[in-house]
């Protein structure tokens, strides 16, 4: 099953600790310039490309629950 992978567990938990490190009250707005610039860094490239994948991998899964459950 998709939710018993020991990286998908991992990869939660890596999220998880990281949301936890996050300062929200030190998370300043930007302007969709400074996005635009903060594009270009390398660790921003590997996140959105992280989101991009398990974005997709998502709606994968979700395609493909939803087809068992239309032949059920």
């Amino acid at each position: 099953m998709l939710f018993r992978s020991p990286d998908m567990l991992k990869a939660i938990n890596n999220a998880v600790q990281v949301y936890r490190h996050i300062d929200l009250e030190q998370v300043k707005d930007i302007s969709v310039f400074k996005a635009m610039k903060e594009m270009n860094s390398p660790e921003v490239k590997r996140g959105i490309g992280f989101l991009m994948t398990f974005i997709k991998n998502i709606a994968r899964a979700s395609n493909k629950l939803t087809e068992e459950k239309k032949r059920s």
